[in-house]
C-alpha cells in the first residue's frame, strides 16, 4: 500500500499543471475581431444583397400570376373592353382577352354539320387548313377552329394560362357562338389533336350533351415527364409560373422535312419552351381527364402514330380502357411521328374523314 502511494505522488509530481480560467478572463474576448474580418463580413453581405436583388429581378417577369397587360386610353384594364365590339376575327372571352378565331364553310354553303378542331400545344389553327379544307369538300360540313389564349393570333403570354380550363372554356365560347350562326339543330363534332385532344376530351366530359362524336388525336394523356418534373411542378407553378421549362422537339413531329421548316419559321408558332404554369396544369388536367373518362359516353375514335414520342400510348390505352363509350375505335398508324395529319403519305384524314362520315349517315338516320 506504501508502495502504491509514493508511486501516485510521484506520477502526480511529474504531470504540468493546469492553469484553469478566471471568471474575469472569459468575460473578455481573447481574439477581438481584426477590421479586415469585419470589412470581410461587410463585402459578404453587401454581395449577397446585390445578388438577391439581382435575382429578385431576372425573376421577377416569371412571377406574375396572370397575363401582363398594357393599357390605353380607352382601356385602362381588360374588363374595360366589354363596352366595344371584338376586332373582327375575335370574340371577348370570360378573362377579357381577345381570341382569334376562323371558319371553313363547304360550297354549298349549308353544313350538314359543324367540326370544332381543336389544336396542339405551341401552333395555330392555320396549320389545320388542308384538313379543314378536306372535312368540309367530302363531308359537307363547316369547320370552326381558334387559337388558344397564349397561341398564334390571340392574345395571352406565350404558352401560359392561368387554369387549364380557361382553355376549355374558350373552346365552349367558340361552340355557342358557332351554334348560334348555324343553328340549334345541327350536329356538332369534336376533333382535336395533342394538347387540343386533351381539350376536347375535357370538353365532352363536361358538356356531353353538345357533341354527337369526336375525334381524339394523339391526345396528351401521358406526357414526358420526369418524376423530379411532377413533383417540383406545383411549387415552380406557384412561385415562377411563367418560367420556361421543356420544350418540344420539332423533329419528332414528322418524317416530312419541309413541314419540319415551315413550323420552325412560322411566326405563329412558338418555339419556347412550355411555362411553369402551363407544364403544372397540364399534368393535372390530365389526372382530371383520366378520372372522369367514364363519362365519355358518346361515339369515338382515338387515332395516334405508333412512333410518337410527344404523347404516350399509356395514358391514350387507360382512357379508352375506362370509358363507357359503346361505338369507341382506337387506330395506331405503324411508325407514324407525333402530327399524324402532316406525314408524309399519311392515311389519318382519310381514316377520320371516313370514320366521321359513318357516324353522320348513322345521325341522319335517327
Amino acid at each position: 500500500m506504501v508502495q502504491v502511494a509514493v508511486a501516485d505522488a510521484a506520477v502526480e509530481a511529474t504531470m504540468p499543471t493546469r492553469a484553469f480560467p478566471s471568471p474575469a478572463s472569459l468575460a473578455a474576448d481573447p481574439h477581438p475581431p481584426s477590421w479586415q474580418a469585419l470589412l470581410g463580413l461587410l463585402v459578404l453581405a453587401v454581395v449577397s444583397v446585390v445578388l438577391f436583388l439581382a435575382a429578385k429581378t431576372f425573376l421577377k417577369p416569371y412571377s406574375s400570376q396572370t397575363h401582363s397587360f398594357t393599357g390605353s386610353k380607352s382601356t385602362k384594364s381588360r374588363a374595360d373592353r366589354k363596352a366595344y365590339a371584338p376586332p373582327l376575327g375575335y370574340f371577348l372571352n370570360k378573362d377579357h382577352l381577345y381570341i382569334y378565331h376562323q371558319e371553313w364553310l363547304p360550297a354549298n354553303g349549308t353544313p350538314k354539320g359543324v367540326v370544332v378542331l381543336v389544336h396542339g400545344i405551341g401552333e395555330h389553327c392555320g396549320r389545320y387548313a388542308t384538313l379543314a379544307n378536306r372535312l368540309c369538300k367530302e363531308l359537307g360540313v363547316a369547320v370552326v377552329a381558334l387559337d388558344h389564349q397564349g397561341h398564334g393570333k390571340s392574345e395571352g403570354d406565350r404558352l401560359f394560362v392561368v387554369h387549364f380550363e380557361d382553355f376549355v372554356a374558350d373552346v365552349m365560347q367558340l361552340t355557342s357562338i358557332a351554334r348560334k350562326k348555324f343553328g340549334a339543330n345541327v350536329p356538332f363534332y369534336m376533333l382535336g389533336h395533342s394538347l387540343g385532344g386533351l381539350i376536347a376530351i375535357r370538353c365532352v366530359e363536361k358538356h356531353p350533351d353538345q357533341f354527337v362524336a369526336a375525334v381524339f388525336s394523339a391526345p396528351a394523356l401521358t406526357v414526358n415527364a420526369s418524376e423530379t418534373e411532377r413533383k417540383l411542378a406545383p411549387l415552380i407553378s406557384t412561385y415562377l409560373p411563367h418560367l420556361p421549362m421543356n420544350k418540344v422537339d420539332p423533329n419528332i413531329l414528322t418524317h416530312d422535312p419541309c413541314l419540319t421548316d415551315l413550323y420552325c419559321n412560322d411566326p405563329l408558332v412558338t418555339l419556347d419552351g412550355v411555362t411553369a404554369r402551363l407544364g403544372a396544369e397540364l399534368l393535372d388536367a390530365i389526372d382530371r381527364a383520366l378520372a372522369f373518362s367514364y363519362e365519355v359516353t358518346l361515339p369515338y375514335l382515338l387515332i395516334r402514330g405508333s412512333a410518337d414520342r410527344v404523347t404516350l400510348r399509356e395514358g391514350i390505352v387507360e382512357f379508352h380502357k375506362q370509358s363507357k363509350s359503346k361505338d369507341k375505335t382506337f387506330t395506331e398508324l405503324k411508325d407514324l411521328y407525333h402530327e399524324i395529319f402532316n406525314e408524309v403519305n399519311s392515311p389519318a384524314a382519310s381514316i377520320v374523314i371516313d370514320w366521321l362520315k359513318a357516324r353522320m349517315t348513322a345521325q341522319s338516320m335517327i
